[in-house]
């Protein structure tokens, strides 16, 4: 049995999304103290770190988490990792977005305290506001070049938009 099992069982358990422990309560977790290289400036992220080549990385990799230090208050956050989620029915998988794209849609999760799917739906929403504003814009430059109507078309759609 893993010197770490206690905690993997711990962050098994928790029903939250995401679990702040300080060290110490590690430490009283295990029932010793973390090793030196869990502590030391120099190297501690490295000890922290999500790789499953470390031992103590496993214990909360298979708990389905994630370690985020915080070195100032000597804590870490473990964060459920969340691999797929259902959509109204569609099904989205992490493995298919890039690494760019999969840790914005984790930092969106941590920062405003959401799940995988509504992250997603956010993002995408922002990124429809952004395209038809950018897309508005574009007809409002066109529109003293139309000689079709003295209504502007981007007016109309604005119109429409804000009627909603």
């Amino acid at each position: 049995m893993s010197v770490y099992a206690p905690l993997e069982y711990r962050l098994a358990q928790t029903k939250q999304n995401a679990l702040t422990l300080s060290f110490e309560e590690i430490e009283a977790l295990l029932g010793r103290k973390l090793p030196q290289s869990a502590y030391d400036e120099r190297i501690r992220r490295q000890w922290w770190a999500n790789t499953d080549t470390h031992v103590q990385a496993k214990a909360w990799l298979k708990a389905g988490r994630k370690a985020k230090l915080n070195p100032a208050r000597n804590e870490v956050t473990f964060v459920k990792e969340q691999t797929e989620t259902g959509v109204e029915g569609a099904l989205l998988s992490l493995a298919a977005l890039t690494p760019a794209a999969r840790s914005l849609v984790e930092r969106t999760c941590q920062e405003r305290g959401v799940d995988l799917g509504t992250a997603v739906a956010l993002l995408l929403n922002e990124t429809a506001r952004s395209r038809n504003e950018a897309f508005l814009d574009r007809m409002d430059r066109s529109r003293s070049r139309s000689i079709y109507s003295s209504v502007s078309s981007v007016d109309l759609i604005r119109e429409d938009r804000d009627g909603r």
